[in-house]
């Protein structure tokens, strides 16, 4: 029996042990073949082969320390079995000594039963703890001490462990010792070689900084040994420099050099660093010189010298750099501060200890944003500036800082970050240009626009495109009806200004970006003046505001209207002008038939029978009716005067403003008015129609009548001058009509730089219908003109050579002389200017006799009326020294003024003859004769001018003679 059960039991250890073999064998195989990167993992593995084969709960390895138990492990775990290392990391290592002692006797440790181990030992309870019930540990060696441990816990039950089972676990420990060991001398391996390649990245850096030159010389300084390296400073080879002293072969300042540094050497060993600059290659190279003695001065004898020479250019070019830059830091007007990679001054340039009033000393430490105190004026820019800063960004901005005495200066703020080759930061750069004097001269300028936009009549405002007003002036701020207590910042444009405007936005601003301003008319309205009318100019400024400029044009817009109404009344009058003068000549020839009939009629009456007679009656009743016809004919196309005081200056400023829109480009015409008023008595819409008659044919004339100029190659000057006249002691004979002596008159030139009037043309431009303008011209603009200046007393005179321009002078009796109806006496109580005098009247209109003569009669004049110009010469030749003057009309049938006036001077030779002309032409100069007229008068004549004119001739006594200046002036120059 006993036999059977020995029988079993080895058969169940030599099963067991056959599965721990292969197990063994397995995690041997692994552990050998494991390479270092994956040992960790491979040991693990074959901890779980072992324990798996060996039927334990737990297989680990565990490395132990100085101090505590276990440093590290390798553990396997059956699952449900609780792990130990958490525990044991925290045990002390004195707790294994009865293990550490039976490694040291039996090589291994085995407890089949935990509860066998000494009670109240650490060991069995911290086993105990681990709810361990049998275990077999190993030890791992290194040398003769103990690395760590191997080992196999069961915590199911107790174990008895066989021999073979030690054996093998013995065996598994030395093969994970000899794994950790290769580790161990892979890791060592690793060690060396990474020692060794900075060992070689210092001895290549050693061979890099290795001097250029190396030289030995004696004790007398001959070369013995040369060594440079490449490139070659010197370009020399040894055979060229030993045995040579060194001024042999180098330049005498250089040579001293030397020779001075082994002075040096002799005395204390080693040289001062020396430093010089030869020329190489005709490009300067710096060099520094070291020289050490060979052996001790103070204990034996010198054998010579050692000379170190290192090119140092670059590394001096960079210094030199430096120095420069730093010295230009140092000098530059702005400021400038150093940082480190913390933001935190490692210095600055005086320039910004004077501005911010910080020592240097102070002021280290410190950060640019503090030491300008940014956050103190713009706390939030300041944050931003430093975020950007910290993200690498380049900082360009205008700040506001404040000096040490909080008094606030501007500065242009560039900061940038500063990186090594590496591109590792390592501090900042802070150069600010101090802009407070430019920023003054800003503000300054800013207040001084201000002040200008405040004192404009114009209305300003400057708004931003989301329509915020910035500014707005108080003559804008009436327009719009803001009061000016109301801030503008609280304002937007489209808030006060009206619908109609705001409606027109949309339009306005494609045009306003496209091309950076627009222009144009605006309605307003406000309860006082409904219809207000202003030019509004917007423009796009560079910093993206609008500026806004209003004028009022209301004035103007009602001055356009009464312009435009003024052109209409001018064209009206200028077409009644031409219907008097069509129904003037056709009224004169009318009246010149009837006359012949009524005279016929007188005639034929001496000896007619009675029923002749009474025929003849009835032929002269409906005579007398016809000439009423005539006379009321001649009125036709003339309207009532309105005459009135006129300011003479005002009626050229407007007459002006309505040519000068229809001038060329380079056309000018300018207005010479004196600074006190000139008033003259007559009708405003005559009045107009002379001054821009005169301006409208010098400007006809500036064009030389050719329509088919361009407007712009056009050039010249219209300029018109008003003044008084001269008083005249006599009366003078004008183109039109006559200035009666001491009379005053206004006197109006208007002159042009065109190219004057021809001979030929000079006799005819009086002529009604002559025009030299062709089809652009009617010919009775200066008709107009004369007839005007007759009915007024006035005169024009035409002063033109061809060539030279052209100057008409319009002389127009001042209001006083009008209303006092010149001659001064005439008007007097029984005043009788022309009382003895004995006048001839010849006109074939009986009418106007008898309006001759009635205002003859009231001058004291006694009168003779003839309607044949026969009768006339009949009663001169009567009586020729009776007639003191002779009237007669121009255009009488069969004999016209200026022929009668021919046959009366052959009658008597000084006898003086006044022609009245009324028919189409002003005048007739061509005529024979005409040498003979003394005055040429234009009907209808008027009381004062034809008394004036007869007074003259009554005062030039005695009447037989003729003043020479009167008989030879033409009187009918055009």
């Amino acid at each position: 029996m006993d036999n059977a059960s020995d029988f079993a039991q080895d058969i169940v250890v030599e099963t067991v042990s056959s599965r721990l073999v292969s197990g063994y064998e397995a995690a041997q195989a692994l552990l050998q073949s494991s390479p270092d990167s994956s040992l960790d993992q491979d040991i693990s593995t074959a901890l779980e082969m072992i324990g798996a084969a060996a039927d334990a709960d737990r297989a680990y390895l565990f490395v132990v320390s100085d101090t505590i138990f276990v440093e590290n492990t390798h553990e396997w775990c059956r699952p449900g079995i609780t792990p130990v290392q958490a525990d044991l990391q925290q045990v002390p290592l004195s707790a294994g000594d009865p293990i550490w002692a039976t490694f040291q006797s039996e090589g291994f440790f085995c407890s089949s039963d935990v509860t066998a181990l000494p009670f109240g030992s650490d060991l069995r309870q911290m086993l105990t703890e681990q709810q361990v019930r049998a275990l077999i540990v190993v030890p791992l060696w290194q040398g003769r001490e103990i690395q760590g441990f191997a080992g196999l816990d069961y915590v199911r039950g107790t174990r008895d462990f066989s021999l073979i089972e030690r054996a093998l676990l013995r065996g598994f420990a030395a093969t994970l010792d000899a794994a950790l060991q290769r580790r161990r001398q892979a890791l060592r391996h690793q060690r060396l070689e990474a020692e060794l390649q900075a060992a070689r990245s210092r001895i290549a850096a050693m061979v890099t900084a290795l001097p250029e030159l190396l030289i030995e010389t004696d004790i007398d300084g001959i070369v013995t040994g040369f060594h440079q390296s490449n490139p070659l400073t010197f370009a020399l080879s040894p055979d060229e420099v030993i045995g040579r002293p060194p001024e042999s072969f180098l330049p005498g300042f250089a040579a001293r050099l030397v020779r001075k540094a082994m002075s040096e050497a002799r005395e204390s060993g080693w040289s001062d660093l020396h430093a010089y600059t030869l020329k190489i290659d005709d490009k300067p190279k710096r060099f520094a010189l070291h020289v050490t003695a060979s052996g001790n001065p103070g204990d034996g004898p010198l054998r010579g010298f050692l000379f170190v020479v290192r090119d140092i250019t670059e590394s001096y070019e960079q210094d030199t750099l430096i120095r420069q830059l730093g010295r230009m830091a140092e000098l530059s007007t702005n400021l400038i501060m150093l940082t480190d990679a913390d933001r935190n001054i490692t210095w600055m340039n005086p320039t910004a200890v004077t501005r911010t009033g910080i020592p240097l000393a102070e002021a280290i430490g410190q950060r640019p944003s503090d030491l300008l105190r940014l956050a103190e004026e713009q706390p939030d820019l300041a944050r931003r500036l430093c975020e950007d800063l910290e993200n690498g960004a380049e900082v360009m901005q205008e700040v506001c800082a404040l000096n040490q005495r909080g008094l606030p200066y501007w500065l242009n703020l560039n900061a940038q970050p500063l990186h090594d080759n590496d591109g590792r930061r390592q501090g900042f750069m802070v150069v600010a240009s101090d802009v407070t004097f430019h920023k003054l001269a800003e503000v300054r300028a800013l207040r001084d626009r201000q002040s200008v936009f405040d004192a404009s009549h114009d209305g300003i405002s400057i708004s931003q495109p989301d329509g915020r007003l910035t500014y707005l002036n108080p003559v804008l701020r009436n327009v719009l009806g803001v009061a000016q207590d109301t801030p503008v910042e609280t304002l937007y444009w489209h808030d006060i200004t009206p619908e109609s405007f705001n409606a027109q936005m949309p339009s306005i601003l494609p045009q306003l970006y496209a091309k950076g301003f627009w222009e144009g008319e605006v309605t307003l309205s406000d309860p006082d003046r409904p219809d207000r009318f202003f030019e509004f100019s917007i423009s796009v400024q560079e910093d993206s505001n609008f500026l806004t400029i209003s004028r009022e044009i209301t004035a103007r817009k009602q001055a356009e209207k009464d312009q435009a109404l003024l052109r209409e009344q001018l064209q009206l009058a200028q077409s009644r002008q031409l219907v008097a003068q069509l129904a003037g000549g056709l009224a004169h020839d009318v009246a010149n038939v009837l006359a012949v009939v009524s005279h016929s009629v007188e005639m034929l009456k001496p000896g007619s029978t009675p029923q002749a007679i009474a025929s003849l009656e009835q032929i002269e009743a409906a005579t007398t009716q016809a000439q009423a016809l005539v006379r009321n004919l001649t009125h036709l196309g003339q309207r009532g005067a309105n005459r009135a005081l006129l300011d003479l200056p005002t009626i050229l400023t407007e007459a002006a403003a309505l040519v000068r829109p229809s001038l060329a480009p380079r056309l000018n015409l300018s207005l010479d008015l004196p600074d006190t008023g000139i008033q003259i008595f007559g009708d405003k819409t005559a009045a107009m129609q002379v001054m821009l008659n005169l301006m409208l044919n010098a400007r006809d004339a500036l064009s030389g009548g050719a329509s088919d100029m361009a407007p712009e190659t056009l050039q010249g000057r219209i300029s018109v001058r008003l003044c008084e006249a001269p008083v005249q002691t006599r009366l003078h004979q004008a183109d039109i009509g006559v200035t009666l002596a001491g009379r005053r008159y206004a006197l109006v030139e208007v002159t042009d730089t065109g190219t004057g009037i021809a001979e030929d043309v000079h006799d005819h431009i009086l002529d009604p219908y002559f025009t030299t303008k062709g089809t652009q011209g009617a010919g009775l603009g200066l008709a107009i003109v004369g007839d005007i200046l007759l009915r007024n007393d006035g005169a024009l005179k035409v002063c033109s050579t061809s060539g030279a321009g052209t100057t008409m002078q319009v002389f127009w009796p001042l209001a006083e002389e009008a209303l006092a109806d010149l001659p001064a006496n005439l008007h007097e109580p029984d005043a009788q200017p022309l009382a003895g005098m004995q006048i001839l009247l010849v006109d074939n209109d009986d009418s106007t006799l008898m309006e001759h003569a009635a205002m003859l009669h009231r001058a004291g004049a006694e009168t003779a009326s003839c309607i044949d110009p026969r009768d006339a010469m009949a009663a001169v030749r009567a009586s020729p020294d009776e007639w003191h003057a002779v009237v007669t009309d121009h255009d009488m049938g069969a004999m016209t003024g200026a022929e009668l006036a021919h046959k009366l001077v052959e009658i008597r030779e000084n006898l003086p003859v006044i022609v009245a002309s009324g028919g189409n032409r002003l005048n007739s100069s061509g005529d024979s004769g005409q040498s003979d007229v003394r005055v040429t008068l234009r009907k209808p004549v008027s009381e004062p001018v034809l008394v004036s004119v007869l007074l003259n001739v009554k005062l030039r006594s005695p009447f037989s003679s003729r003043d020479p200046d009167q008989a030879n002036a033409p009187s009918d120059r055009r």
